[in-house]
């Protein structure tokens, strides 16, 4: 059963149906964050189509649960449930998701704001005195990411081994504060090792080789050699945006806060790679060209 406030939350659509051609619920309950996927989702979904709030949850399992009693009942009002990629990305989900939820095709929403150009065009507003282009090279973009995805990739995949085995041991939980070596928001290399070969170390201890070398071949199969590691499979809510603003903030002394530069990030972001999670709009809902791209 739903919890009360995730059951209050859920019912509150109701009163959103003149505004919403469909409902959308999501997991992050966090302030603001029914906005960001709002904002997202707008500039993606056709004009003729309104979507004027997002409903959030909370975790993933409750968004399933939603899901799944939604899908039991027959309604004439369509509903689309939207759940993160987090590490079942890599590992593979345990079940099948119910056919009206979509499972985000990286990490978190999250991931689709870490996007260059959005970020140098952010930079150029909160720096009035510097030139973008002195901007984008102190930023350095691709310098960061091309950097971290040797140690991102190792860590990542340790913590899928570890959530796909059910080991209970930290990983995603443990942040961005646990790899950063600095002001600029560099990955430590030396941590990354540190921190990937004790989750490996606890995995083996619970589990044994055989199963977690089964993982690996697994999460091999999974891994897609044409997304870029970084983007796709890290946690974007806990290591690529924290690390990114440390870097943003030092270069700009901007005390904006997390979710209002989310927010601008999304209105400037390319949106793309929102384009799959439409397509599978389009089957839940029956309506075909939702996209505006």
């Amino acid at each position: 059963m739903l919890e009360r406030g995730s059951a209050a939350r859920y019912a509150s659509s109701v009163f959103f149906e003149n505004l919403n051609d469909f409902d959308i619920y999501v997991e992050d309950t966090a302030d603001g964050y029914s906005k960001l996927f709002a904002i997202l989702l707008g500039r993606v979904l056709s004009s003729q189509i309104s979507i004027e709030r997002v409903f959030p949850l909370g975790e993933r399992g409750k968004v399933i649960e939603a899901a799944q009693r939604a899908a039991e009942v027959e309604h004439k009002r369509k509903s689309v449930f939207i759940v993160d990629g987090d590490l079942f990305l890599l590992g593979g989900e345990s079940k099948v998701l119910p056919e009206n939820t979509i499972r985000l095709p990286r990490y978190c929403i999250e991931n689709f704001l870490a996007d260059a150009n959005s970020f140098h065009e952010l930079l150029d507003e909160e720096c009035p005195d510097l030139e973008r282009k002195t901007l984008e090279e102190t930023f350095d973009y691709k310098g960061w990411r091309d950097s971290s995805r040797g140690a991102l990739t190792r860590l990542f995949i340790s913590f899928a081994v570890s959530h796909m085995l059910k080991t209970g041991i930290k990983t995603v939980s443990m942040g961005s504060n646990s790899i950063c070596s600095n002001s600029m928001g560099d990955v430590c290399t030396e941590k990354t090792e540190w921190i990937a070969h004790e989750v490996e170390k606890s995995t083996l201890e619970k589990c044994g080789d055989e199963a977690i070398n089964k993982s690996l071949e697994i999460i091999m199969e999974n891994l897609n050699p044409d997304c870029c590691f970084v983007s796709t499979y890290v946690s974007g809510k806990d290591f690529i945006l924290p690390l990114l603003f440390a870097r943003f903030r030092t270069i700009s002394r901007s005390k904006t806060p997390n979710i209002l530069l989310k927010q601008r990030l999304a209105r400037k972001c390319d949106v793309k790679a929102l384009l799959p999670i439409v397509a599978q709009m389009e089957k839940i809902i029956g309506k075909s060209n939702l996209s505006a791209i």
